[in-house]
């Protein structure tokens, strides 16, 4: 294949967004922020930026949002969601992150107001559907010890 036609052809195929999150637990509560931007809570994450694969976006978003150098300790699940023609597709990341007991979380204030400590449970009633979802199928790889590929937050693999 000519390097000109090969070229045509990548640029001809489809791409999909990436995003990241991290799950954070300490003494058995789950780290949530709450964004300025929107009304729904989150987990530490984000867009995977070009050229980033989704660990270094983890790394980086927890970085960025929680001014912590997190540790990833597991791969929790991989997320298809369909999109639309003005977004397209995405795949969302999950990740089980680890701080040390006497870390200082100091937030990025532009986009977060605050960070809370939760149970899971209190957790997932702040976060829209499809992180709730993705959060309850994290806490599910944990508990089996297992990862899990889902698509439209539903369970395939």
């Amino acid at each position: 294949m000519e390097q000109n036609s090969k070229k045509q052809f990548y640029s001809s195929l489809p791409r999909k967004r990436s995003a990241v999150g991290v799950l954070i637990f300490q003494d058995e509560k789950l780290l949530v922020l709450e964004p300025t931007y929107k009304p729904n809570w989150l987990v530490p994450g984000g867009v995977v930026d070009k050229s980033e694969s989704p660990y270094e976006a983890a790394l980086r978003e927890c970085k960025e949002e929680i001014g912590l150098d997190v540790k990833i300790v597991d791969f929790l699940c991989a997320d298809y969601k369909r999109g639309n023609i003005e977004i397209g597709d995405a795949v969302h990341f999950l990740f089980l992150g680890k701080i040390s007991s006497d870390a200082k979380i100091i937030v990025d204030q532009k986009e977060i107001k605050e960070f809370y400590w939760m149970t899971p449970f209190e957790a997932v009633l702040k976060f829209d559907v499809h992180l709730s979802t993705r959060v309850k199928v994290g806490i599910r790889a944990i508990h089996e010890r297992r990862p899990f590929y889902c698509e439209e937050g539903e369970v395939v693999v």
